[in-house]
């Protein structure tokens, strides 16, 4: 796994003896909510110009169809070199929060099998995303490990499935939740005063998982956005009205 620059970054790589089950660096309303509901904010110069601009998003977290969390602005940091150059494989940190950050999410170049690590508002390391090597390239399957690298889930989308459904399963492949592009009902109910569009994702979950595992499904959100999603549609538009 790449190493944080603390220097750069002021996130620190430190390990709890209690694994994934004893962080206390998340906010207590990380224990209760079953669902997450992330929107991509409009890019206005993006999409006039085509030119590749940071990504913004709004968070929001609900039990049982209760907005209980947010929402909450989640703010991408990268280089312009490296959305220039690298697109949607760009290296980047999405802070969630203004200031002192809830949540961070860091993506590491990679140019196959995309991750991110994710740190709870102590800089402490929460766990990885990963995309997995079975059946890479044409199934859409990720890893989540813990801060000690132990797999805890797992995320799979067939590469036959219909729509962009990634479905949360255990270890043993019964299923915990779901990430959708499209909303599910009840992610639109918990979103309807603050999302407009459909083009929203959803990712519902077990409200038993433990605190760090909703924090990584909730990083796992941001990269399936970027590996499937983030490649300028609006310059493939503009393309195609020039030919």
């Amino acid at each position: 796994m790449a190493r944080v620059n603390p220097e750069s970054s002021g996130l620190r790589q430190r390990r709890s003896d209690g694994g994934v089950r004893g962080v206390t660096c998340l906010p207590s309303v990380f224990d209760q909510v079953d669902c997450f509901a992330v929107k991509q904010n409009v890019e206005y110069f993006e999409a006039v110009t085509g030119i590749e601009t940071e990504n913004s998003y709004q968070v929001l977290g609900a039990v049982q169809g209760r907005p209980v969390f947010g929402p909450v602005a989640a703010q991408e940091s990268s280089g312009f070199l490296a959305r220039m150059c690298c697109g949607n494989r760009r290296p980047w940190i999405i802070r969630l929060g203004p200031k002192d950050p809830v949540l961070v999410v860091k993506r590491p170049f990679r140019w196959a099998l995309q991750e991110v690590e994710v740190y709870g508002n102590e800089g402490l390391l929460l766990g990885t995303v990963k995309r997995s090597w079975r059946g890479w390239p044409l199934q859409r399957n990720f890893l989540i490990k813990d801060q000690n690298g132990e797999l805890q889930l797992q995320i799979a989308c067939p590469f036959l499935s219909f729509g962009w459904n990634f479905t949360v399963e255990d270890l043993d492949g019964a299923e915990l939740g779901r990430i959708s592009k499209k909303l599910s009902l009840s992610a639109k109910g918990i979103a309807q005063e603050l999302f407009t569009d459909a083009d929203n994702f959803g990712c519902e979950f077990s409200a038993r998982l433990s605190p760090a595992c909703k924090a990584l499904l909730l990083g796992a959100v941001f990269l399936i956005d970027f590996c499937f999603f983030e490649d300028n549609e609006v310059q493939h538009q503009q393309g195609r009205r020039r030919r």
